[in-house]
Protein backbone atom coordinates (compact mmCIF):
# COMPACT_ATOMS: atom_id res chain seq x y z
CA UNK A 1 0.00 0.00 0.00
CA UNK A 2 2.70 2.35 0.83
CA UNK A 3 5.14 1.84 -2.34
CA UNK A 4 2.76 2.00 -5.93
CA UNK A 5 3.69 4.99 -7.96
CA UNK A 6 1.77 5.96 -10.43
CA UNK A 7 0.97 8.86 -12.43
CA UNK A 8 -1.77 10.63 -14.00
CA UNK A 9 -2.25 14.02 -16.28
CA UNK A 10 -3.38 17.79 -17.59
CA UNK A 11 -2.43 19.96 -20.19
CA UNK A 12 -1.64 18.00 -23.32
CA UNK A 13 -0.11 19.85 -26.42
CA UNK A 14 0.61 19.16 -30.21
CA UNK A 15 3.89 19.20 -31.31
CA UNK A 16 2.94 21.13 -34.72
CA UNK A 17 1.91 24.46 -32.38
CA UNK A 18 5.45 23.83 -30.40
CA UNK A 19 7.65 26.53 -30.65
CA UNK A 20 11.54 24.42 -32.31
CA UNK A 21 13.75 22.78 -30.16
CA UNK A 22 16.76 24.94 -29.44
CA UNK A 23 20.14 23.26 -30.02
CA UNK A 24 22.36 25.66 -28.20
CA UNK A 25 22.10 24.31 -24.67
CA UNK A 26 21.69 20.67 -23.33
CA UNK A 27 18.24 19.61 -22.30
CA UNK A 28 17.00 19.80 -19.13
CA UNK A 29 16.91 16.73 -16.79
CA UNK A 30 13.91 14.49 -17.07
CA UNK A 31 13.28 12.04 -14.25
CA UNK A 32 10.90 9.07 -15.13
CA UNK A 33 10.13 5.91 -14.22
CA UNK A 34 11.54 3.27 -16.70
CA UNK A 35 8.82 2.66 -20.08
CA UNK A 36 6.52 5.32 -18.04
CA UNK A 37 3.62 6.28 -20.42
CA UNK A 38 2.63 9.10 -18.02
CA UNK A 39 2.02 12.62 -19.06
CA UNK A 40 2.11 14.25 -15.85
CA UNK A 41 5.13 16.48 -14.68
CA UNK A 42 6.25 18.86 -12.19
CA UNK A 43 8.72 21.58 -13.58
CA UNK A 44 10.91 23.24 -12.10
CA UNK A 45 11.97 26.63 -13.04
CA UNK A 46 15.49 28.33 -12.31
CA UNK A 47 15.06 30.66 -9.43
CA UNK A 48 14.72 34.60 -11.05
CA UNK A 49 14.12 33.58 -14.83
CA UNK A 50 9.98 33.27 -14.67
CA UNK A 51 7.81 35.64 -12.90
CA UNK A 52 5.77 33.96 -10.52
CA UNK A 53 2.61 35.59 -11.80
CA UNK A 54 3.37 34.74 -15.44
CA UNK A 55 3.47 31.36 -15.34
CA UNK A 56 0.66 30.31 -17.47
CA UNK A 57 1.58 33.05 -20.15
CA UNK A 58 5.29 31.75 -20.20
CA UNK A 59 3.90 28.05 -21.02
CA UNK A 60 1.47 29.28 -23.65
CA UNK A 61 4.24 30.95 -24.99
CA UNK A 62 6.80 28.49 -25.20
CA UNK A 63 4.75 25.70 -25.83
CA UNK A 64 1.69 26.35 -28.04
CA UNK A 65 0.89 30.44 -29.18
CA UNK A 66 -1.83 29.23 -31.94
CA UNK A 67 -4.06 27.12 -29.34
CA UNK A 68 -6.53 27.91 -27.02
CA UNK A 69 -5.22 28.97 -23.36
CA UNK A 70 -4.37 26.70 -21.09
CA UNK A 71 -6.25 27.23 -17.13
CA UNK A 72 -3.99 28.68 -14.25
CA UNK A 73 -5.19 25.82 -11.89
CA UNK A 74 -7.70 22.59 -11.91
CA UNK A 75 -7.67 19.44 -9.73
CA UNK A 76 -9.67 17.77 -12.01
CA UNK A 77 -7.19 15.00 -14.66
CA UNK A 78 -10.29 15.07 -17.24
CA UNK A 79 -9.46 19.37 -17.35
CA UNK A 80 -6.81 20.72 -19.67
CA UNK A 81 -4.72 23.34 -17.75
CA UNK A 82 -1.90 23.83 -14.98
CA UNK A 83 -2.41 21.19 -11.98
CA UNK A 84 -0.71 23.21 -9.42
CA UNK A 85 1.38 26.39 -9.22
CA UNK A 86 3.62 27.70 -5.68
CA UNK A 87 5.08 30.40 -4.35
CA UNK A 88 8.89 30.50 -5.06
CA UNK A 89 9.81 30.03 -1.22
CA UNK A 90 8.08 26.56 -1.43
CA UNK A 91 8.79 25.13 -4.86
CA UNK A 92 9.47 27.27 -7.74
CA UNK A 93 7.49 25.73 -10.50
CA UNK A 94 4.57 24.10 -12.53
CA UNK A 95 2.77 21.06 -12.70
CA UNK A 96 0.78 19.91 -15.76
CA UNK A 97 0.02 17.83 -18.66
CA UNK A 98 2.69 17.37 -20.87
CA UNK A 99 3.15 15.02 -24.06
CA UNK A 100 6.53 14.03 -25.63
CA UNK A 101 6.74 16.55 -28.07
CA UNK A 102 6.11 19.46 -25.35
CA UNK A 103 8.41 17.86 -22.62
CA UNK A 104 11.48 18.49 -25.17
CA UNK A 105 10.39 21.86 -25.63
CA UNK A 106 10.20 22.36 -21.95
CA UNK A 107 13.35 20.74 -21.43
CA UNK A 108 15.41 23.47 -24.19
CA UNK A 109 14.55 26.39 -22.28
CA UNK A 110 17.26 27.96 -20.09
CA UNK A 111 14.30 28.73 -17.20
CA UNK A 112 13.77 24.98 -17.08
CA UNK A 113 15.99 23.47 -13.84
CA UNK A 114 14.68 19.96 -14.02
CA UNK A 115 11.40 18.30 -14.99
CA UNK A 116 10.14 15.09 -13.08
CA UNK A 117 7.29 12.55 -13.39
CA UNK A 118 4.47 13.70 -10.87
CA UNK A 119 3.99 10.38 -8.71
CA UNK A 120 1.34 9.07 -6.69
CA UNK A 121 2.15 8.70 -3.10
CA UNK A 122 0.57 7.02 -0.05
CA UNK A 123 -0.45 6.33 2.95
CA UNK A 124 1.55 4.50 5.20
CA UNK A 125 -0.98 2.08 7.17
CA UNK A 126 -0.85 -1.60 7.27
CA UNK A 127 -4.07 -2.94 8.85
CA UNK A 128 -7.57 -1.65 10.61
CA UNK A 129 -9.87 -2.69 12.66
CA UNK A 130 -12.31 -1.56 14.78
CA UNK A 131 -12.20 -1.17 18.22
CA UNK A 132 -12.67 1.30 21.63
CA UNK A 133 -11.06 3.47 23.92
CA UNK A 134 -7.37 3.83 25.53
CA UNK A 135 -4.57 4.07 23.35
CA UNK A 136 -0.99 2.55 24.71
CA UNK A 137 1.62 4.40 22.60
CA UNK A 138 1.04 7.72 24.67
CA UNK A 139 2.23 5.85 27.66
CA UNK A 140 5.04 4.54 25.97
CA UNK A 141 5.86 8.48 25.12
CA UNK A 142 6.51 9.21 28.72
CA UNK A 143 8.16 6.05 30.51
CA UNK A 144 11.77 5.63 30.15
CA UNK A 145 10.95 2.02 29.83
CA UNK A 146 9.87 -0.66 28.33
CA UNK A 147 5.79 -1.18 29.61
CA UNK A 148 4.74 -3.99 31.63
CA UNK A 149 3.01 -6.15 29.55
CA UNK A 150 1.63 -9.74 29.86
CA UNK A 151 3.70 -12.57 27.38
CA UNK A 152 0.51 -13.42 25.68
CA UNK A 153 -1.69 -11.29 23.04
CA UNK A 154 -1.44 -7.47 23.79
CA UNK A 155 -5.44 -6.24 23.81
CA UNK A 156 -5.03 -2.71 22.31
CA UNK A 157 -7.83 -1.74 24.29
CA UNK A 158 -6.29 -1.69 27.08
CA UNK A 159 -6.74 1.31 29.73
CA UNK A 160 -4.17 0.85 32.63
CA UNK A 161 -1.36 2.67 31.34
CA UNK A 162 -0.97 6.67 31.94
CA UNK A 163 0.68 9.25 30.28
CA UNK A 164 2.66 12.52 31.75
CA UNK A 165 2.37 15.11 29.38
CA UNK A 166 3.53 19.01 29.94
CA UNK A 167 -0.16 21.26 30.88
CA UNK A 168 0.48 23.68 28.53
CA UNK A 169 -0.49 20.63 26.29
CA UNK A 170 0.49 21.99 22.83
CA UNK A 171 -1.47 25.68 23.38
CA UNK A 172 -0.85 27.58 21.01
CA UNK A 173 0.67 25.35 18.45
CA UNK A 174 -0.46 24.66 15.02
CA UNK A 175 -0.06 20.94 13.62
CA UNK A 176 -1.30 20.73 9.73
CA UNK A 177 -1.85 17.18 9.03
CA UNK A 178 -1.15 16.77 5.09
CA UNK A 179 -3.30 13.61 4.47
CA UNK A 180 -7.11 12.36 3.69
CA UNK A 181 -8.67 14.90 5.45
CA UNK A 182 -10.00 15.13 9.07
CA UNK A 183 -13.49 14.39 10.34
CA UNK A 184 -13.27 17.70 12.15
CA UNK A 185 -16.57 17.26 14.48
CA UNK A 186 -15.21 14.32 15.68
CA UNK A 187 -15.92 15.06 19.56
CA UNK A 188 -11.98 14.36 20.64
CA UNK A 189 -11.01 17.33 18.62
CA UNK A 190 -13.13 19.61 20.51
CA UNK A 191 -13.34 22.05 18.07
CA UNK A 192 -9.85 22.67 17.53
CA UNK A 193 -9.67 20.76 14.33
CA UNK A 194 -10.44 23.06 11.11
CA UNK A 195 -10.26 21.89 7.24
CA UNK A 196 -8.24 24.76 5.17
CA UNK A 197 -8.28 22.82 2.02
CA UNK A 198 -8.55 19.81 -0.63
CA UNK A 199 -6.19 19.89 -3.46
CA UNK A 200 -6.82 16.11 -4.79
CA UNK A 201 -9.95 14.59 -6.44
CA UNK A 202 -12.67 13.31 -3.73
CA UNK A 203 -15.07 14.48 -1.35
CA UNK A 204 -13.95 17.83 -0.33
CA UNK A 205 -13.66 19.21 3.38
CA UNK A 206 -14.12 15.85 4.42
CA UNK A 207 -12.41 12.36 5.53
CA UNK A 208 -14.00 8.91 3.92
CA UNK A 209 -10.13 7.22 4.24
CA UNK A 210 -10.04 7.83 7.71
CA UNK A 211 -6.61 7.92 7.67
CA UNK A 212 -6.07 11.54 7.82
CA UNK A 213 -8.90 11.47 11.07
CA UNK A 214 -6.87 8.35 12.91
CA UNK A 215 -3.67 10.22 12.15
CA UNK A 216 -4.85 14.13 13.34
CA UNK A 217 -6.42 12.63 16.63
CA UNK A 218 -3.09 10.85 17.50
CA UNK A 219 -1.21 14.57 17.18
CA UNK A 220 -4.02 16.22 19.17
CA UNK A 221 -7.55 14.61 20.65
CA UNK A 222 -8.20 15.18 24.09
CA UNK A 223 -8.33 11.81 24.79
CA UNK A 224 -6.24 9.57 21.76
CA UNK A 225 -3.56 12.40 21.45
CA UNK A 226 -0.33 13.69 22.54
CA UNK A 227 -0.51 17.09 22.08
CA UNK A 228 -4.45 17.41 23.69
CA UNK A 229 -4.54 21.69 23.44
CA UNK A 230 -3.17 22.02 19.69
CA UNK A 231 -4.90 23.47 17.18
CA UNK A 232 -5.09 20.96 13.75
CA UNK A 233 -5.58 21.98 10.48
CA UNK A 234 -6.44 19.33 7.57
CA UNK A 235 -4.72 20.19 4.37
CA UNK A 236 -6.54 17.50 1.81
CA UNK A 237 -3.82 15.96 -0.38
CA UNK A 238 -4.51 12.22 -0.57
CA UNK A 239 -7.78 10.76 -2.09
CA UNK A 240 -10.72 8.91 -0.71
CA UNK A 241 -8.51 6.09 -1.37
CA UNK A 242 -5.42 7.32 0.43
CA UNK A 243 -3.18 7.84 -2.29
CA UNK A 244 -2.07 11.70 -3.78
CA UNK A 245 0.22 13.16 -6.80
CA UNK A 246 3.19 14.86 -5.50
CA UNK A 247 2.17 17.86 -6.85
CA UNK A 248 -0.59 18.11 -4.67
CA UNK A 249 1.45 17.37 -1.46
CA UNK A 250 3.65 20.10 -3.05
CA UNK A 251 0.74 22.53 -3.07
CA UNK A 252 -0.36 21.87 0.79
CA UNK A 253 3.21 22.29 1.49
CA UNK A 254 2.71 25.79 -0.44
CA UNK A 255 -0.39 26.54 1.54
CA UNK A 256 1.23 25.56 5.03
CA UNK A 257 3.99 27.88 4.29
CA UNK A 258 1.62 30.96 3.26
CA UNK A 259 -0.16 30.43 6.79
CA UNK A 260 2.60 30.07 8.60
CA UNK A 261 4.37 33.42 7.29
CA UNK A 262 1.02 35.37 7.91
CA UNK A 263 0.16 33.80 11.22
CA UNK A 264 1.24 36.12 14.03
CA UNK A 265 1.57 34.61 17.00
CA UNK A 266 0.06 36.37 20.68
CA UNK A 267 2.23 36.80 23.43
CA UNK A 268 2.46 33.04 24.79
CA UNK A 269 4.00 33.06 28.08
CA UNK A 270 4.75 29.18 29.32
CA UNK A 271 5.25 27.94 32.61
CA UNK A 272 8.91 27.00 33.63
CA UNK A 273 8.13 23.30 32.62
CA UNK A 274 7.14 21.78 36.21
CA UNK A 275 3.66 21.93 35.78
CA UNK A 276 2.67 18.61 33.98
CA UNK A 277 0.08 16.35 34.22
CA UNK A 278 -0.26 12.23 34.52
CA UNK A 279 -3.18 10.94 32.90
CA UNK A 280 -4.96 8.02 32.74
CA UNK A 281 -7.82 7.08 30.33
CA UNK A 282 -11.18 5.44 31.71
CA UNK A 283 -13.67 3.85 29.72
CA UNK A 284 -15.55 6.50 29.34
CA UNK A 285 -12.73 8.14 27.83
CA UNK A 286 -12.42 10.77 30.94
CA UNK A 287 -8.79 11.79 32.16
CA UNK A 288 -8.18 12.41 35.38
CA UNK A 289 -4.95 14.65 36.73
CA UNK A 290 -2.82 13.17 39.42
CA UNK A 291 0.67 13.08 40.53
CA UNK A 292 3.16 16.28 38.54
CA UNK A 293 6.17 14.87 37.28
CA UNK A 294 8.75 15.73 34.69
CA UNK A 295 7.56 16.28 30.89
CA UNK A 296 9.18 14.24 27.91
CA UNK A 297 10.99 15.66 25.21
CA UNK A 298 12.67 14.93 22.14
CA UNK A 299 16.42 15.73 22.57
CA UNK A 300 16.87 11.93 22.65
CA UNK A 301 17.88 10.74 18.73
CA UNK A 302 18.51 7.29 17.30
CA UNK A 303 20.57 6.55 14.25
CA UNK A 304 17.78 3.40 13.52
CA UNK A 305 18.46 0.08 12.36
CA UNK A 306 16.60 -3.02 12.83
CA UNK A 307 18.91 -4.39 15.67
CA UNK A 308 19.79 -0.87 17.17
CA UNK A 309 17.43 1.77 18.18
CA UNK A 310 17.15 4.35 20.87
CA UNK A 311 13.48 5.38 22.36
CA UNK A 312 12.03 8.08 23.39
CA UNK A 313 13.21 8.02 26.78
CA UNK A 314 14.72 11.23 27.83
CA UNK A 315 13.36 13.57 30.62
CA UNK A 316 14.34 16.98 30.33
CA UNK A 317 16.72 18.99 33.05
CA UNK A 318 15.17 22.22 32.46
CA UNK A 319 12.58 23.86 30.38
CA UNK A 320 12.75 27.77 30.16
CA UNK A 321 9.78 30.33 29.95
CA UNK A 322 9.55 31.51 27.18
CA UNK A 323 8.18 34.60 25.07
CA UNK A 324 6.51 33.88 21.34
CA UNK A 325 7.91 32.51 18.75
CA UNK A 326 10.12 32.58 15.83
CA UNK A 327 10.01 36.01 14.29
CA UNK A 328 6.16 36.78 16.03
CA UNK A 329 4.98 33.70 14.46
CA UNK A 330 2.71 30.78 15.86
CA UNK A 331 4.92 27.68 16.31
CA UNK A 332 4.10 25.50 13.39
CA UNK A 333 4.57 21.32 13.16
CA UNK A 334 3.41 19.43 9.75
CA UNK A 335 3.00 15.58 9.88
CA UNK A 336 3.46 13.43 6.25
CA UNK A 337 2.08 9.95 7.04
CA UNK A 338 2.70 9.44 3.43
CA UNK A 339 5.31 8.48 1.28
CA UNK A 340 6.58 6.50 -1.96
CA UNK A 341 9.93 4.30 -2.64
CA UNK A 342 11.26 6.45 -5.20
CA UNK A 343 12.66 9.26 -4.70
CA UNK A 344 10.93 13.06 -5.89
CA UNK A 345 13.31 16.09 -5.98
CA UNK A 346 10.90 18.09 -6.32
CA UNK A 347 8.97 17.09 -3.08
CA UNK A 348 12.46 17.08 -0.74
CA UNK A 349 13.48 20.34 -2.01
CA UNK A 350 9.68 21.77 -0.86
CA UNK A 351 9.98 19.70 2.43
CA UNK A 352 13.37 21.24 2.92
CA UNK A 353 12.35 24.85 1.93
CA UNK A 354 9.32 24.95 4.31
CA UNK A 355 12.04 23.59 7.26
CA UNK A 356 14.35 26.58 6.98
CA UNK A 357 11.00 28.94 7.07
CA UNK A 358 11.29 27.53 10.81
CA UNK A 359 8.50 24.77 10.58
CA UNK A 360 9.11 21.19 12.32
CA UNK A 361 8.35 18.57 9.32
CA UNK A 362 7.33 14.97 10.70
CA UNK A 363 7.07 12.01 8.15
CA UNK A 364 6.63 8.50 8.08
CA UNK A 365 9.35 6.52 7.68
CA UNK A 366 7.21 3.91 5.67
CA UNK A 367 6.28 0.01 5.48
CA UNK A 368 7.85 -1.74 3.18
CA UNK A 369 10.31 -3.21 6.10
CA UNK A 370 13.36 -1.80 4.04
CA UNK A 371 15.78 0.55 4.50
CA UNK A 372 14.52 4.08 3.65
CA UNK A 373 17.25 5.21 1.53
CA UNK A 374 16.50 8.35 -0.56
CA UNK A 375 12.77 7.91 -0.36
CA UNK A 376 10.74 11.01 -0.26
CA UNK A 377 10.19 12.73 1.75
CA UNK A 378 11.38 9.95 4.32
CA UNK A 379 14.69 10.10 2.93
CA UNK A 380 14.80 14.02 3.83
CA UNK A 381 17.05 14.60 6.34
CA UNK A 382 16.00 18.02 7.68
CA UNK A 383 12.96 16.25 8.65
CA UNK A 384 11.76 14.35 11.27
CA UNK A 385 11.53 10.08 10.07
CA UNK A 386 9.78 7.99 12.39
CA UNK A 387 9.42 4.50 11.97
CA UNK A 388 7.13 2.32 13.78
CA UNK A 389 7.71 0.01 17.44
CA UNK A 390 5.18 -2.29 19.31
CA UNK A 391 3.82 -2.50 22.71
CA UNK A 392 7.07 -4.72 23.80
CA UNK A 393 9.48 -2.17 22.43
CA UNK A 394 10.03 -4.25 19.31
CA UNK A 395 10.28 -3.37 15.69
CA UNK A 396 7.22 -4.50 13.32
CA UNK A 397 8.68 -6.11 10.31
CA UNK A 398 6.61 -3.51 8.22
CA UNK A 399 8.55 -0.56 9.27
CA UNK A 400 11.72 0.38 7.64
CA UNK A 401 14.64 1.17 8.98
CA UNK A 402 17.82 2.74 8.20
CA UNK A 403 20.58 5.82 9.06
CA UNK A 404 17.78 8.24 8.16
CA UNK A 405 15.25 7.03 10.46
CA UNK A 406 15.44 9.54 13.16
CA UNK A 407 13.62 7.53 16.36
CA UNK A 408 11.14 5.08 16.30
CA UNK A 409 7.30 5.51 18.30
CA UNK A 410 4.61 3.16 18.75
CA UNK A 411 2.69 2.43 15.63
CA UNK A 412 1.54 -1.12 15.94
CA UNK A 413 -2.17 -1.61 17.33
CA UNK A 414 -3.02 2.03 17.20
CA UNK A 415 -5.80 3.42 18.71
CA UNK A 416 -7.46 6.54 17.58
CA UNK A 417 -10.79 8.50 16.41
CA UNK A 418 -12.62 6.50 13.85
CA UNK A 419 -14.90 8.41 10.58
CA UNK A 420 -18.03 6.56 11.25
CA UNK A 421 -19.14 8.95 13.64
CA UNK A 422 -18.42 11.83 15.96
CA UNK A 423 -17.31 9.11 18.63
CA UNK A 424 -15.70 6.70 16.96
CA UNK A 425 -12.65 4.72 17.56
CA UNK A 426 -10.43 2.67 15.74
CA UNK A 427 -6.89 0.56 15.52
CA UNK A 428 -4.52 0.87 12.75
CA UNK A 429 -0.65 -0.01 12.42
CA UNK A 430 1.95 1.04 10.19
CA UNK A 431 4.66 4.24 10.61
CA UNK A 432 1.71 6.41 9.38
CA UNK A 433 0.25 5.93 12.87
CA UNK A 434 3.74 6.21 14.68
CA UNK A 435 5.01 9.90 12.76
CA UNK A 436 1.99 12.23 14.55
CA UNK A 437 3.18 10.74 18.15
CA UNK A 438 6.55 12.47 17.12
CA UNK A 439 4.38 15.26 15.76
CA UNK A 440 2.60 15.67 18.73
CA UNK A 441 5.62 15.63 21.06
CA UNK A 442 7.26 18.09 18.96
CA UNK A 443 3.86 20.07 19.32
CA UNK A 444 4.66 19.27 23.09
CA UNK A 445 8.02 21.08 23.11
CA UNK A 446 6.86 24.05 21.33
CA UNK A 447 4.27 24.76 23.63
CA UNK A 448 6.89 24.75 26.16
CA UNK A 449 9.71 26.56 23.98
CA UNK A 450 8.45 28.15 21.44
CA UNK A 451 11.17 29.61 20.23
CA UNK A 452 13.45 26.49 19.26
CA UNK A 453 14.20 26.28 15.77
CA UNK A 454 13.38 22.65 13.74
CA UNK A 455 16.85 21.93 14.21
CA UNK A 456 16.83 22.11 18.03
CA UNK A 457 13.30 19.90 18.41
Amino acid sequence: MFTSIIATFLLTVPLAQCAPLSQSRPLAPLYRRAESISTRYIVSLRDDTVDPANRVAWLNRILAPATPMVSAKSIDDNENGVIHQWDAAVFNGVAGHFDEDSLNILRAQSEVAWIEEDAVLHKSVSSLTQQSNAPWGLSRLSSPVPLNVPARRFDPTNTTFSYTFPSTAGKGVDIYILDSGIRTTHQDFEGRAEFLETFVNGAPDTDRDGHGTHVACTTSGSFFGVAKAANVFAVKVLNDQGAGPVSAIISGLNLVSQRFANQTSSTITTPNGNNSTVVVPQSGGAAAPANIVRPPTLRARAIANANNFTLLNQLPTSLNSTTGSQGGRRPAVVNMSLGGSSNSRSLDRAVRALISQGIVVVVAAGNDGVDVGNSSPAGVQEAITVGAMDVRDQVPSFSNFGEQVTVFAPGDDILACGISSDTASAVLSGTSMASPHVAGLSALLLGEEPTLTPAQV
